[in-house]
């Protein structure tokens, strides 16, 4: 059994899997944030959002074995504790995230999208008339499309739609955070 076009075929498909491959690798200095908007949100749960600069570290003190064993804790230390560990923190800084996600999303269909497919056929056609088969026809190759948005008309406005749900949820981290402060100092 001869398979001669089997094997331009498994190196087209090859080749072309490697260039998708390649291509795909160039767009890594994008980094995991191309749009930046890890930088809209706070750094970590435990951090209230702000625009220009993150809130600073509380500093823990240093203490000896002994005093660490007998020392009362303070309420900055309890704070930060509460901040660190309550889920509901968690919770309002992956919405956070999540919204900034959805800027990134929405900023998204501006960018080019290119799409490639791979395809191989072998058919044999039968005569209707006679019933003599024909020679089998082989018929492979790659192509590739690119399509890139011109004019989106109503694009902006999914994008500030987006922008201002990031608001609400940072400003929401906001308010969860100050609830946790309040109730560490009520306690």
């Amino acid at each position: 059994m001869k398979l001669g076009w089997l094997g331009p075929s498994v190196v087209a498909l090859g080749l072309m899997t490697c260039a998708l491959s390649a291509w795909s690798q160039q767009f890594r200095f994008l980094g995991s944030d191309p749009f930046g908007v890890h930088g809209k949100v706070s750094p970590a749960p435990e951090t209230a959002w702000q625009p220009a600069q993150p809130l600073p570290k509380v500093p823990a003190p240093e203490l000896t074995p002994q005093q660490a064993r007998t020392a009362p804790l303070t309420l900055a230390q309890l704070t930060e504790y509460a901040l660190r560990n309550n889920p509901r923190a968690r919770q309002a800084w992956f919405a956070a995230r999540a919204a900034a996600a959805g800027v990134a999303i929405e900023q998204a269909d501006d960018l080019p999208q290119l799409t490639g497919l791979a395809s191989i056929s072998r058919t044999r056609p039968i005569s209707g008339t006679t019933g003599a088969a024909a020679p089998w026809i082989n018929r492979y190759g790659p192509s590739v499309t690119l399509s890139y948005i011109l004019l989106d008309l109503a694009g902006d406005d999914q994008v500030k739609a987006a922008e201002f749900r990031l608001l609400a949820a940072n400003l929401n981290q906001n308010r969860v955070l100050q609830d946790i402060v309040f109730q560490v100092e009520q306690a």
